[in-house]
């Protein structure tokens, strides 16, 4: 296994941050700028998250095996190079096959940079524990998400194409930040994350097996969200800038419900708040689109951001515990997230098409991860072993 990681942890949370804010500038405001710029509508929108999402996956698994034959700083020094140089050009064309080249480009190289970093968090000479580094890492990448949203609304106001030309720039200063760590000696021993104290096993991977699921089905619903929430804002009357800061209170959730699971391990090996994660998040976001009045749309994004955020931990707390092979084992866990950024707006633009109704699409889409929920929960516990 060839980490190479040459940083510290404070060295990896500060790219990871970086990272973090350029890619929700693609991942969540991009859809605005498609409209702006290239006229998409809520179809076009969905196939091209449905392209990113599968791209990533592919990159995700690809790029995690990289990185254990490689090293991390060097998979981040290319990915980010790539991305900066891409980002800083892709705007310039008005061709609308564009956005199409740019996102799957986009979606296959950043997910080496995920992989890279998750493997360089689990690797790096520190005495924190497993479940500690991994939550932190999740408090850093999910405060730069809000921070993110914030510069997205303005950036969308100002000039919409500066949220294409200003993700590459962030890019490029983490790549700045990559470049410093290849300059560093390489330390003499590397010594591994200190293990988790771990419980007698309780089901360990039916838990792993059923946060993957619940993991992919909440990145189908948010990028069936995101997709949708131009249309969304529409029916709210809400301007762009103003929507985007609106997903703010799922944003801010998520990180603060990283915070409590990060300090509090009672949910470790315990599979209850999994299960009412995994169906508290459809039900929030599709009460959203049956009810979309201020008064539910923020509590109901709110409660959908702390749902979001235990199905996420859970998924890569039992993934990166296991194996030695951190950035494969990372590379799983972004290839599902890869996969339900695929499959949601491939399933939203089937879903509008049949019903000529981006709101009845959206239910639609609901419908089927709530039978996805029943179907997979029933699996698990049919086929999976429990250790």
């Amino acid at each position: 296994m060839a980490i190479q990681a040459r940083g510290t942890l404070t060295d990896y949370y500060a790219i990871a941050f970086l990272n973090s804010v350029a890619a929700t500038l693609i991942g969540c405001a991009v859809y605005f700028w498609l409209r702006v710029r290239f006229g998409y509508g809520d179809v076009e929108n969905l196939l091209v998250g449905a392209l990113y999402g599968l791209m990533y996956a592919i990159g995700a698994r690809w790029g995690g095996q990289l990185t254990d034959r490689i090293g991390a700083d060097r998979s981040l020094r290319w990915a980010l190079a790539a991305l900066a140089a891409t980002l800083s050009v892709g705007w310039l064309s008005a061709h609308r096959a564009v956005p199409f080249v740019l996102m799957a480009f986009y979606g296959l190289v950043v997910a080496p940079t995920w992989t890279a970093l998750e493997g360089a968090v689990l690797h790096v000479p520190s005495p924190m524990k497993v479940s500690r580094r991994v939550g932190l890492y999740n408090i850093v990448w999910s405060a730069a998400n809000a921070a993110a949203l914030l510069l997205s609304g303005v950036l969308i106001a100002w000039r919409a194409d500066a949220v294409v030309w200003g993700a590459g720039l962030i890019h490029a200063l983490a790549l700045a930040g990559a470049l410093r760590l290849g300059r560093r000696p390489r330390p003499s021993v590397a010594v591994p994350a200190a293990p988790d104290v771990r419980r007698p096993a309780n089901g360990r991977r039916q838990l792993m097996t059923l946060s993957w699921i619940g993991n992919g089905l909440a990145y189908v619903l948010q990028w069936v969200f995101f997709a949708l929430l131009p249309h969304l804002a529409e029916r709210m009357h809400w301007s762009p800038s103003w929507s985007l800061w609106m997903t703010l209170a799922f944003f801010l959730t998520r990180c603060a419900s990283f915070y409590i699971f990060w300090q509090w391990e009672g949910w470790h090996d315990r599979p209850g708040w999994s299960h009412a994660a995994l169906w508290a998040a459809p039900l929030c976001l599709g009460s959203i689109y049956a009810w979309p009045t201020p008064a539910l749309v923020l509590p109901l994004l709110a409660t959908m951001g702390v749902a979001f955020g235990l199905t996420y931990y859970a998924s890569i707390y039992y993934t990166l515990e296991a194996g030695d092979a951190k950035a494969t084992q990372g590379g799983l866990h972004e290839a599902m997230i890869g996969l339900g950024a695929c499959l949601g707006p491939l399933m939203g633009s089937a879903a509008v098409f049949a019903t000529k109704s981006s709101t009845a699409g959206a239910l639609l889409v609901v419908a089927l991860v709530l039978v996805v929920n029943g179907v997979g929960t029933w699996a698990v516990r049919r086929f999976v072993p429990p250790d």
